[in-house]
């Protein structure tokens, strides 16, 4: 039998080899058209080897060279190559459907080793670890560190696993606090405030702070009398203030200002011999007030902690207020809710420029020890430095920092693989980022089924990383890369696919009806 004959033969048993892989592989794209993260694959032909029936001749002895002649032996499959361009991203609104937007893939685990995929339907499992559904394995990524919130993505991957640690917030103590706004450079009296802190168990604590104008006053003692006078508002002519207060003159009370001795002079029938005496200590301040404000300038209050009696005004003779310093106000600590105080709570003074600025005493601090439990020794740094004196009336913003306890609510994933958690005393909070690896050649990785990949010798090795750095892509969040098979470009490689085959099939038929008549040929 003619070997010639032969060789055609195995040639078309080649051809239907090889057209039956390109369809193999065609029917697997278009099964897979809507599989989540699928790329597709296409196959390559290769020529087998040649017979060589006559080598090549060169030019010789005015004669020209002769061509080799070589008969093939058929085809074989050269590749078959899997496409990894990104296919169509499909929005879910599902926050925890990811999609890859450029190169690189997401980096899960087996339990034994990493593997590679582009389907990022993704959720948490009931122990906490972010898995992909459609098998289980982890995602990897970095967890954030559970006191700092910083995310350290140099180091080698781990599970992306929302343990306890992560669930809950544990409350953090105040330390620091800033107050600014105004303090009302026309006011001469006291104004309180309150803070709103936080202990170390996140129990709320309200701190009372009062802030008091330095201003004309004194303290003193006259008979039975322990009284105060102090300037109602800044008035620097109050400043040195004398009053006098004259022996008994059996008239009613009456007060008069010398501006040249800057003095007030009393008199009254402090023995009531004439029935004129002061009805109390509100009379004498009156009497004092009015004549002060006749020549315009500010009140005097008088207040008393001990009371004597009206004769005990009678010749006491003068009393001095101070001289104090310009725009000066003193800060101390009052109270602080269900705590105890130092023995010498805080206390400090500020002074401002004339423009209203602060000039010192822009920083101090308070000490408590709370009564609930908490730490004790609590300790709030204050900043006073945005505060301003200017006759604008008070105007006091605050802000603290602490926070109570709180409880995972949900999390979020940005572009980056971050992952935010949201507690329930309203704070958010680094827990981890998910990892994306990168290949030199992503044709060089080998399919280990449900859309899954690893690296091969001729793939590099995965370059493990944060996306959107090092050439990987960013995270869709709520959208899912779907398949990127072409229907209309496989219905092509399919119709010609089977023209081939068809061809290949009649080579076959062909042969074996040429050798049935050579057969014949002997009868």
């Amino acid at each position: 039998m003619d070997s010639g004959m032969m060789r055609s033969m195995y040639a078309g048993v080649s051809g239907l080899k090889a057209h039956q892989t390109r369809m193999d592989v065609i029917g697997n794209n278009i099964a897979n058209v809507n599989t989540v993260g699928y790329k597709s694959s296409s196959v390559t032909f290769k020529e087998m080897l040649s017979q060589t029936l006559r080598g090549a001749k060169a030019p010789q002895g005015g004669r020209g060279g002769v061509n080799p002649m070589q008969v093939g032996l058929g085809v074989g499959v050269g590749s078959i190559t899997v496409d990894h361009t990104q296919g169509n991203l499909q929005p879910t609104g599902v926050t925890t459907d990811l999609a890859i937007q450029g190169n690189g893939y997401f980096v899960v685990n087996n339990g034994q080793k990493n593997l590679f995929t582009r389907a990022g339907r993704l959720n948490l499992d009931d122990n906490g670890y972010l898995v992909n559904v459609s098998n289980g394995f982890v995602i990897q990524g970095w967890m954030a560190d559970i006191s700092t919130g910083t995310i350290n993505s140099g180091q080698d991957p781990e599970n992306i696993h929302i343990t306890d640690e992560y669930s809950i917030m544990n409350a953090r103590a105040t330390g620091n606090a800033t107050i600014s706004g105004n303090l009302d450079s026309q006011f001469g009296g006291t104004r309180e405030i309150t803070v709103d802190v936080l202990d170390s168990l996140g129990e709320m604590h309200t701190v009372t702070l009062s802030f008091t104008k330095r201003v004309p006053e004194l303290t003193t003692t006259i008979g039975g009398w322990d009284l105060n006078f102090r300037a109602t508002e800044p008035d620097i002519n109050l400043n040195n203030l004398t009053i006098d207060f004259l022996a008994d003159d059996d008239s009613q009370i009456n007060a008069s200002y010398n501006s040249g001795t800057n003095t007030v002079t009393v008199a009254a029938d402090w023995d009531n011999s004439s029935t004129n005496a002061p009805a109390d200590l509100e009379a004498i301040e009156n009497a004092i007030n009015d004549a002060l404000n006749a020549n315009g300038l500010a009140s005097v209050d008088i207040t008393a902690t001990t009371t004597g009696a009206m004769t005990d005004f009678d010749g006491a003779g003068a009393i001095t207020l101070s001289n104090p310093p310009s725009n000066t106000w003193d800060w101390n600590l009052v109270d602080v809710t269900d705590a105890n105080l130092p023995a010498s709570p805080a206390s400090g003074t500020i002074t401002f420029n004339p423009d209203g600025t602060i000039n010192s005493g822009s920083n101090g601090s308070i000490a408590f020890d709370p009564t609930n439990g908490a730490a004790t020794g609590q300790t709030i740094n204050l900043d006073f430095s945005a505060l301003t004196q200017l006759a604008e009336g008070f105007d006091f913003k605050i802000n603290s920092d602490g926070y109570e306890t709180g409880a995972l609510e949900g999390f979020t994933i940005d572009d980056g693989g971050v992952i935010t958690g949201s507690y329930s005393n309203g704070l958010v909070r680094p827990i981890g980022q998910i990892a994306i690896a990168y290949f030199v050649n992503p044709s060089g990785l080998m399919k280990e089924g449900e859309t899954l990949f690893s690296p091969s010798e001729n793939s590099g090795d995965p370059q493990i990383g944060e996306a959107g750095s090092g050439g990987r892509g960013k995270i869709s969040v709520g959208n899912l890369e779907m398949s990127n098979v072409d229907l209309a470009e496989q219905f092509t490689d399919m119709i010609t696919t089977q023209r081939g085959f068809q061809a290949n099939s009649k080579i076959i038929t062909t042969t074996d009806q040429m050798l049935q008549d050579l057969v014949n040929l002997k009868r």
